[in-house]
């Protein structure tokens, strides 16, 4: 049983870099980043290649994803694109109330990471635009504390040891501090972060979302240029993104998405 558990977990890994990858792969660079001989790595390659969700790219020794992987992906997608439907009016209108870039995010349960499903970009020429589909730790940035602040409550601590440098090279917050951050959030409804923890010299607001009562399934998060946020407005659009945030979870209430 954990041998099956094992080569499931290496099948899952070696899918994820390979819907992560920007361009066609190397044997020897996936077995790289799974940290995987490169014999094991190619029988993998040449499964998925049998398979259909992989072809070697002409004339070349790299491989690309192809037609299986695309119509397995579609078909897994369909229900999170229900999700972001129900969500897109909340993301323009907070784009259009505020001028600026607003994003779905949603949780991964498994590890304790997030990702951005969809953004709606703010219409100034100096804008932040997320990775979509990117998976990040929780414990980073404005939307990681909307989210965070609502797990476990050993889930920091967890994260912190797992975790010692932020995807812009800052330190983490202490766990004290963090604690204390983390129910500032649950008290105020919404997270504030100007550290640049994801992005630097961004800033943003992030509210939770929920299917079910102290079920997160992720979060709305309006970013912006550190110099263009405004603490003066920071009440009335953290009280706008915790509406649009209620709205969601309302409408995703009870609904099976899994």
């Amino acid at each position: 049983m954990a041998q099956d558990r094992g080569s499931i977990e290496r099948v899952f890994a070696a899918l994820n870099h390979l819907a992560e990858a920007e361009r066609p792969i190397r044997v020897s660079s996936m077995a790289s980043a799974l940290k995987l001989p490169q014999s094991t790595t190619h029988r993998l390659i040449n499964q998925f290649v049998k398979l259909g969700l992989l072809r070697r790219a002409s004339g070349t020794h790299h491989y690309e994803t192809w037609i299986e992987a695309f119509r397995l992906g579609a078909s897994l997608s369909r229900s999170l694109n229900a999700a972001v439907d129900i969500a897109m009016p909340s993301l323009h209108r907070i784009m259009h109330l505020s001028r600026e870039s607003c994003a779905l995010g949603l949780y991964v349960e498994s590890d304790a990471t997030m990702f951005f499903a969809a953004q709606v970009q703010s219409p100034q020429p100096l804008r932040h635009y997320v990775n979509l589909f990117t998976r990040e730790s929780v414990l980073w940035g404005t939307s990681g504390r909307a989210i965070l602040a609502h797990l476990p409550s050993e889930m920091p601590r967890k994260l912190l040891e797992e975790n010692s440098v932020s995807p812009t090279g800052l330190r983490p917050l202490t766990l004290k501090v963090l604690q204390e951050e983390l129910a500032q959030v649950r008290e105020r409804g919404y997270a504030l972060s100007d550290r640049g923890e994801r992005v630097a010299n961004t800033s943003g607001i992030a509210a939770t979302i929920f299917t079910a009562p102290g079920r997160v399934f992720g979060c709305l998060t309006l970013s912006t240029p550190s110099f263009r946020y405004s603490k003066q407005e920071e009440p009335l659009i953290g009280s706008l993104m915790k509406n649009e945030a209620g709205k969601i979870s309302a409408a995703l209430n009870g609904w099976n998405y899994e």
